[in-house]
């Protein structure tokens, strides 16, 4: 009776495992095939706050892959523009109307520029503008030149 209930239990555990490695296998082939998608996206968002902040100026480049722990809540793409190349990053900043995406214009070397918040306009961008985001975007802005340093250095 015991046999036959652990040959029974082994085959239901094996199952269950079974179903959750083909889980992780679909899960993983998703995610691996939506990224180009996800990029494109993303470059289409920052495309439009530079247009919409500096009509003509910025072409946008290819996608930059940090390989730090941030990378989960920024991108970074590389562009050329009437001061040369640079880098432009979305990032998810925190506000006290919860986390937005703010785009960022840097040089890689020494500070980053504030261009805009993706998806917003009109009175709600003004307001987030003038409340106590300055800090992030203080942080940003300093952080960013030194997360492209750290990858160019890895290349």
């Amino acid at each position: 009776m015991t046999e036959r209930f652990s040959k029974e239990a082994l085959q239901e555990y094996g199952i269950f495992a079974g179903c959750i490695v083909l889980l992780a296998i679909v899960l993983s082939v998703a995610a691996i095939c939506t990224k180009g998608a996800m990029h494109a996206g993303i470059k289409t968002e920052i495309a439009r706050v530079l247009e919409e902040a500096e009509p003509g100026v910025w072409h946008i480049g290819d996608f930059v892959d940090f390989a730090v722990p941030v990378s989960s809540s920024a991108a970074c793409f590389s562009v050329k523009g009437g001061s040369g190349n640079a880098y432009t990053c979305i990032v998810r900043m925190e506000t006290i109307y919860g986390p937005l995406p703010a785009v960022f214009i840097s040089d890689g070397k020494h500070t980053a520029r504030f261009i805009g918040i993706a998806g917003l306009h009109g009175r709600v961008y003004d307001a987030i503008e003038s409340s106590g985001a300055k800090s992030q975007i203080r942080y940003w802005a300093e952080r960013i030149p030194v997360l492209i340093r750290q990858q160019e250095e890895r290349l």
